[in-house]
């Protein structure tokens, strides 16, 4: 595992108008370049101006191939990958809030504030090979809307993005940052071809045995029933918000948009322009990956069962699901207690655990991902008599 700094080699380009780059560096000549004022007075200058202009004149700054060692900016003429992935994430609201708790991940090798002054770029460490950088890329993207409900700009993807530098006198750097190691295959659909009549839809349907096609409109409305009356929230994260839009989409098209609605609505922050706003993104940007299928086991996680084998329709809800809703409340009102978001209490994957688990007591504590002593300090009184409340039930 490297842990120097200077293990970490990429090309160096003098602005976004160079074909060519001028030289190869470090991270520690990275970390130099953004941590001391070389940029200060240009940034300051950038960031006075409007959004179109800034756009405009970022061309100029000096910027970094991050994954690897390149002759020319092109995917192509890679000739050695650093080991590295950029990070983007852009118009931090919670600025202060979501740096902390980057700086407390695993992962995060590099952190420094981006050159908008409004965003967070980051290092990962990653496997050092060409072909497995997009898979990296997807599981990232994943990763960091799971733990984070951060959407990673989806530039960096490509091996040859190239990273603006900035100027952040506070940014950090932890050499023994974990290497992410996880891979996500990048799954080709095609395209369904359209049924051009009234015959072939009816002997498409007769031709879906033992499942539940066909019957998507039934269920969808028997979930939509059951959302509304239980409040569970199927949206409860920005990952599962954008699967659905794509299931409703590639199921029933346009029409999948007041179903949307109904099933986004028991988010704590639905607003109905924007919840439309993104079902129209969605619909457009479909490949077909996720089917209903999908969302029938995302129900079911929830403890939503409308579907079972002998293809009759039920309604149960598991006890967990009350935990579920129980724990969720109470850290929203922690975090609204304390005016930070919901995720710097813990995220998605520590409920998860929560309810896996079980604890009962602050040492059972210790065994739930993303609970250390501070957390245990803090919180324990909270939630463990709701988590005994649902045992002893």
């Amino acid at each position: 595992m490297k842990n120097r700094n200077s293990d970490y080699k990429f090309s160096y380009f003098e602005n976004l108008f160079t074909p060519n780059p001028s030289q190869i560096i470090d991270v520690n000549q990275l970390i130099e370049f953004i941590k001391y004022p070389y940029l200060k007075s240009e940034l300051d200058r950038l960031r006075a101006l409007d959004k179109v202009e800034y756009k405009k004149q970022k061309l100029s700054l000096p910027n970094v191939t991050l994954s690897g060692i390149f002759p020319e900016r092109k995917n192509l003429s890679l000739e050695q990958h650093s080991g590295l992935m950029q990070i983007d994430f852009d118009d931090i609201e919670n600025y202060n809030e979501t740096r902390e708790a980057l700086i407390n991940d695993q992962y995060t090798y590099v952190l420094f504030r981006s050159p908008s002054g409004n965003g967070i770029k980051m290092l990962v460490k990653i496997n050092p090979l060409q072909e497995t950088h997009k898979g990296q890329f997807l599981a990232l993207e994943n990763y960091y809307l799971e733990e984070y409900n951060l959407q990673m700009d989806k530039g960096t993807k490509d091996v040859s993005r190239a990273m603006l530098l900035s100027y952040d006198p506070h940014l950090y750097c932890n050499p023994f940052a974990e290497i992410f190691e996880e891979i996500l295959e990048e799954k080709k659909y095609k395209r369904s071809q359209p049924i051009s009549n009234e015959v072939n839809e009816t002997k498409a349907l007769y031709k879906r045995v033992n499942s539940f096609e066909g019957r998507e409109e039934y269920l969808v409305n028997k979930l939509c029933t059951n959302i509304k009356n239980t409040n569970i929230d199927l949206t409860d994260s920005h990952a599962n918000w954008i699967s659905v839009g794509f299931i409703l989409s590639n199921t029933f098209g346009e029409s999948g948009r007041d179903y949307f609605h109904q099933l986004s609505a028991h988010h704590p922050e639905y607003n109905y322009e924007k919840c439309d706003a993104k079902y129209s993104q969605l619909h457009k940007d479909n490949n077909g990956g996720l089917s209903f299928g999908t969302l029938v086991f995302m129900a079911r996680n929830n403890g939503i069962e409308i579907f079972d084998g002998e293809n009759e329709t039920k309604t149960s809800i598991k006890p967990k699901t009350g935990l579920r809703e129980a724990l969720k409340k109470k850290r929203l009102e922690i975090a609204n207690s304390i005016n930070k978001p919901t995720f710097t209490v813990f995220s998605n994957k520590t409920l998860d655990d929560l309810i896996m688990k079980m604890p009962k007591s602050k040492n059972e504590l210790e065994e739930v991902y993303g609970f250390g002593k501070q957390k245990i300090n803090l919180y324990s009184v909270e939630f463990l008599p709701i988590i005994k409340k649902f045992v002893e039930h």
